[in-house]
């Protein structure tokens, strides 16, 4: 169980502000999350198996195969500027 005091400690070390009222919400609240988290150890588990992944799913990439790519030439005809083979955009510092 979390106490008044120990939430005090978590909001200073946090940085954060807390009204009392909140103080008051936050420890009724995680003291039922640790409530419910005991009743979770509680529970036999010993024939259960570890679930690793809850899809079935199976990685599906392509093969890493070389394949045709564009042109610098063909890339640079949509931009709004390019100078040799670069694009040219707006100086942002």
């Amino acid at each position: 169980m979390i106490n008044k005091e120990e939430l005090k400690k978590l909001e200073k070390l946090a940085k954060l502000k807390f009204k009392d009222e909140e103080i008051e919400q936050f420890n009724r609240q995680l003291n039922d999350i640790l409530e419910y988290m005991k009743e979770l150890d509680e529970l036999d588990l010993s024939s259960v198996d570890a679930l690793l992944n809850p899809l079935s799913s199976v990685n599906f990439f392509r093969d890493d195969k070389v394949e045709k790519a564009f042109s610098v030439e063909e890339i640079l005809k949509n931009a709004p500027h390019a100078f040799d083979r670069y694009f040219v955009v707006p100086k942002v510092i």
